[in-house]
């Protein structure tokens, strides 16, 4: 009996010792899992993307007439917004007639807002000059697109009765580019008929 109060320290001693060193040996005997980041959806960020820019021309009765750069795809609205919205002296009535706020801008449109009063000009026709003895006349068969009966618009490639109205009644227009975006008129019709046409 002497004996085992003897060794007994001895041996809890070694299996104490023995535990220590299997505990410490546990990450190296025992492959841990890898770390898994968690990323939350409202920490990935996507990428800004530049859209195409378009210029146009804001004219008349706005409160910072100018010239704009929007994004592609911006509609009259945007341009005034962007020009400071109307002035007081605009014509709003006229523009709630005439003015398509909707209509999606073209590179290079110009929107001019009339003001209270003031009259839409007809276009004034070329005048006659002289060069050399001869006189030389305005060129004839083509069709006004700000004075022209909506019969006269159907004659043209393309332009049934909808869309002559739909020219008729976004009228005036400043140049021939406004059709596109004041009437809608398709790309490819435009193209078959600018030749036609006047202002």
């Amino acid at each position: 009996m002497s004996k085992w109060k003897i060794y007994l320290p001895a041996i809890i001693l070694a299996f104490s010792g023995l535990g220590l060193i299997l505990y410490g040996l546990k990450d190296i005997l025992i492959p841990q899992p890898p770390e898994v980041e968690i990323i939350k959806a409202e920490d990935i960020s996507p990428s800004p993307t530049t859209l195409p820019m378009i210029v146009v021309d804001v004219a008349g009765a706005v409160e910072k007439p100018g010239v704009y750069t929007l994004p592609t795809g911006a509609r009259v609205s945007d341009a005034l917004v962007s020009a400071g919205g109307l002035s007081s002296s605009a014509d709003k009535n006229y523009l709630a007639r005439h003015i398509n706020l909707a209509s999606i801008l073209a590179d290079g449109s110009k929107i001019y807002i009339l003001r209270k009063g003031e009259v839409v000009e007809p276009p004034t026709p070329p005048s006659t000059s002289t060069f050399l003895g001869s006189t030389a006349t305005p060129a004839k068969g083509l069709i006004n697109i700000n004075t022209a009966t909506e019969k006269e618009l159907e004659s043209l490639w393309g332009i049934g009765a909808v869309r002559a109205k739909s020219i008729y009644d976004h009228r005036p227009y400043t140049n021939l580019e406004e059709l596109k975006t004041k009437a809608d008129i398709p790309e490819n019709v435009f193209e078959k008929i600018k030749s036609e046409i006047t202002y």
